[in-house]
């Protein structure tokens, strides 16, 4: 009987008290799910930056690296979204570009940052990474921006993707997300492919890699295979690829290794033709279109034949002189010896991978610490 003399709710009554509802049940929810914000509110700022004035003071790569390491105090609470945003603005992230595999310079990026690290630790990670790179925008590129600005802008892009193809990153999505990613790069790579002034052969290098690792399909190589030889006559297998690099990614690498290192100087720009390897042992002309790689495709010795075939002989780098060719070891770099600068410091001369031919300080380059500098002449 009660019941019966409950007035009965309004029809104002119930829309005012759902929406009530729905506010209490779903701000939180929001909230949670604003990884943009959470990004913005707890990434981390590097305190000493490339092009600050703090930064132009530093003589060796070693002390770039120091700076750029994360209190752990910090790094351990630093959301998941943040880190991301944390590692993708690392200053030393893009030396991995300035090695002859990209694979290979992440791996040495990767030994030498806690932050990276520590995103890798993430069971999160790779939601997160997927998600980032479900908002990139190849085409976002404005007509106004500078080559170098483009360029910069293709890198954002490729450094997500390297990011992504880790085995560390890979192993933490699903099937299904796999699937999502690979449908996510395979757009991405038809913009780049609609955009060759930006985006060269080498700038698709890294979505293919996603589809391909995220797939497990394999793609045909952009090289063909050469040979060049030793002075005593023993065969090196080169890589040609005629294709070259954007002007975009051209004038990127220019103003990188200006901000980056700049007690360096630029000899010549970028080139995919040529490295450091083939620049060192093989030939130093602007001309030169030879890839060569520290081991052969079979797994092979290559650029060690220059001196296991007696061509060249090992000397102390006290005896060194113009012209002496100098081996990182560890680190799959070759240079040649420029001379002693006006504080006895060896400087030399290198390819940056595929960017740059660089005239730089022994241990002033993305190649030092964690290497062995030989000579040989």
């Amino acid at each position: 009987m009660g019941i019966k003399n409950i007035k009965q709710p309004s029809l104002l009554g119930i829309l005012a008290l759902s929406i009530l509802l729905l506010t209490i049940v779903f701000a939180p929810i929001v909230q949670a799910q604003s990884p943009e914000d959470s990004a913005v509110n707890d990434a981390y700022d590097f305190p000493v930056k490339p092009g600050t004035e703090e930064w132009k003071t530093f003589q060796t790569h070693g002390e770039m690296l120091e700076a750029c390491q994360i209190p752990e105090d910090i790094l351990k609470n630093i959301s998941t979204s943040g880190l991301v945003e944390t590692v993708l603005n690392y200053p030393l992230l893009g030396d991995y570009r300035c090695y002859n595999d990209f694979q290979y310079g992440f791996n040495q990026v990767v030994s030498r940052s806690n932050g990276i690290q520590e995103l890798f630790a993430r069971k999160d990670a790779g939601i997160e990474l997927l998600a980032k790179y479900c908002t990139l925008d190849p085409v976002a590129i404005q007509d106004d921006w500078t080559d170098a600005q483009k360029g910069f802008y293709a890198w954002s892009i490729q450094d997500v993707e390297m990011m992504l193809v880790q085995e560390q990153i890979l192993g933490t999505l699903t099937y299904e997300q796999c699937q999502d990613l690979v449908k996510e790069a395979r757009i991405i790579n038809i913009f780049k492919q609609q955009h060759p002034e930006v985006f060269s052969s080498y700038g698709l290098a890294s979505t293919t890699l996603v589809i391909e690792r995220a797939s497990q399909r394999q793609y045909s190589s952009r090289w063909y295979y050469g040979t060049v030889y030793t002075p005593n006559g023993s065969s090196v297998e080169v890589k040609v690829d005629l294709a070259e690099l954007s002007q975009a990614e051209i004038n990127a690498w220019s103003a990188w290794v200006a901000t980056n290192y700049p007690l360096a100087t630029k000899l010549y720009n970028a080139t995919q033709k040529y490295n450091c390897h083939s620049y060192a042992w093989y030939s130093q002309s602007s001309s030169n279109i030879r890839w060569m790689n520290y081991y052969n495709q079979y797994g092979g010795s290559n650029v060690s034949e220059y001196w296991t075939d007696g061509s060249y002989s090992q000397i102390s780098g006290g005896s060194a002189y113009p012209g002496v060719k100098l081996f990182y070891g560890g680190q799959d770099h070759s240079a040649i010896f420029y001379g002693y600068s006006l504080y006895g410091v060896y400087t030399s001369i290198s390819k940056w991978g595929p960017g740059p031919r660089m005239q730089h300080d022994l241990w002033y380059c993305p190649y030092y610490p964690n290497s062995t500098v030989y000579y040989y002449e």
